[in-house]
């Protein structure tokens, strides 16, 4: 059953240039930008309030956006319905005859599970259809190491339902501290602090995020088995993807700044990150 409109795509050759031009003529906010490496391509969402707009920029030339770039100049690419139940809809669609683009719903931004019905068979139109992915957050701790208080992203974290547990990086000792299962996220941190955290225990962790972490030299300081989040804002980007590059297989997620002084990120933004992440990871 269909639930709501989720967000509308357009691939674009230059997202930068998209960005500015849209939030100039609309006045979206910027919330997040996630590299989704199995599909050639970064996602920028902008919140239209009751839809989401998600900008596509492709990272690999063989990507599907980077074919669709080049034979249409840009435009838009797929319209998303967010449903209730992603393999009913599935079975539900086959059954009337259509053609799903995958064997099965899989996994695409924020975590969720998605398929595309071909635009032969929706009126020219790619048509997606989405779902949050169960969130298992409630099942799980959240162990936040943080170099300076963040009282805005815990409040914000705990209201998934779920436990977290904070610790300062000078206060934290070792993995006997990770309430099991659990969900590790750092935020902030010098190259040694972060490093003895990481190297304190991967295996007791369901997964690992790490913010605005201050050195690219500090990884791989361990071989992680477990999905890694690697997040920073748009000020850090540069070290965060030096970062994600020596971690195959991990998330990129870039953040818009506020552009005051400090530069901030916004605590929701990143909560809805981390969300996303923490589902993705714990199904």
């Amino acid at each position: 059953m269909l639930r709501r409109l989720d967000h509308v795509g357009i691939a674009v050759p230059d997202a930068g240039a998209a960005l500015r031009q849209l939030q100039k003529v609309l006045g979206l906010a910027h919330l997040y930008s996630e590299a989704i490496p199995q599909e050639g391509v970064t996602a920028h969402f902008l919140d239209a309030k009751t839809a989401r707009l998600e900008v596509l920029e492709a990272t690999r030339p063989d990507s599907p956006v980077a074919r669709f770039v080049a034979k249409r100049k840009g435009g838009l690419h797929h319209v998303a319905f967010a449903v209730a139940d992603i393999h009913a809809e599935f079975r539900r669609l086959k059954d009337l005859g259509f053609t799903p683009l995958s064997a099965e719903p899989t996994r695409g931004a924020a975590g969720k599970y998605i398929f595309f019905l071909h635009p032969k068979q929706t009126a020219g139109i790619l048509v997606e259809f989405c779902q949050e992915a169960a969130d298992a957050s409630a099942a799980a701790s959240v162990v936040l190491v943080s170099s300076t208080p963040c009282p805005s992203l815990l409040t914000r974290l705990r209201r998934l339902g779920t436990t977290v547990v904070a610790h300062d990086f000078s206060t934290w000792h070792d993995s006997r501290q990770i309430p099991a299962p659990a969900h590790m996220v750092l935020v902030g941190g010098a190259r040694r602090d972060a490093a003895r955290v990481l190297r304190s225990g991967p295996k007791a962790c369901l997964s690992y995020a790490l913010h605005l972490l201050d050195s690219a030299d500090m990884l791989p300081v361990i071989e992680h088995t477990v999905p890694l989040l690697i997040s920073a804002p748009d000020t850090h980007q540069e070290t965060a993807v030096q970062l994600c590059a020596r971690c195959p297989g991990s998330t990129l997620c870039i953040l818009p700044t506020d552009q005051q002084v400090p530069v901030r990120v916004d605590p929701a933004a990143l909560a809805q990150v981390l969300a996303g992440h923490f589902r993705a990871a714990a199904t």
